[in-house]
């Protein structure tokens, strides 16, 4: 586990169980129909912008021990989960470019927020996987303006390819996107945020 402190990001399989994986995928289809507030379709997206009112899975993912382990790599002791999103890349414009999600740059081994990405579908190279560049996080910058093209690659760049349940832990300032759903399959993923204990940022 302690190599996510290096990587930026690590992998743990089947953090979701079967009944909760049919849970949340009912439960997500449910309100993407009946589309309520929070429910947001732009740009080849589908987003749950408050994926708590998915109920009490969701909760449960939240609290995940081996997730929480992984976190805590990076975070520290008590971390505080501030939110929870769904999002479903649906389409070729779904491609986004390399950035992080933090304002700006953080001195290696400093981070200040992780993300927990539980990935509800089986994850191919043609569903919109994540792709993330190892030890960017640790880099004390942020991606430079030739790679603002969603189209641009960098050389470094891996796609996590898994099945569902799998959950991909990684630090907020890593570089990362998500990619083009070429499948005409659904990739959902809930994605938990949590933030270092006594912070403060926003």
């Amino acid at each position: 586990m302690a190599a996510i402190t290096t990587r930026g990001y690590v992998l743990i399989r089947e953090a979701v169980g079967r009944d909760a994986l049919e849970a949340l995928r009912t439960a997500i289809d449910a309100a993407v129909a009946a589309g309520g507030d929070g429910v947001d379709v732009r740009a080849g997206t589908v987003w749950i912008r408050d994926a708590g009112v998915l109920g009490e899975p969701v909760e449960a993912l939240r609290t995940s021990p081996p997730v929480l382990e992984a976190v805590c790599e990076l975070l520290g002791r008590n971390p505080a989960p501030i939110s929870a999103v769904m999002r479903n890349p649906v389409g070729r414009t779904a491609q986004q470019a390399l950035h992080v999600d933090w304002a700006g740059p953080i001195a290696p081994g400093r981070d200040q927020q992780a993300q927990a990405m539980f990935y509800l579908d089986d994850v191919s190279a043609e569903n919109g996987p994540t792709r993330v560049v190892p030890g960017s996080h640790r880099s004390a910058s942020i991606p430079p303006k030739n790679l603002s093209d969603p189209r641009a690659r960098h050389r470094d760049e891996v796609c996590i390819t898994c099945p569902a349940g799998d959950a991909l832990v990684f630090s907020s300032h890593l570089w990362h996107s998500g990619t083009a759903n070429t499948s005409g399959r659904p990739r959902r993923v809930i994605t938990v945020t949590y933030r270092r204990d006594g912070s403060g940022r926003v």
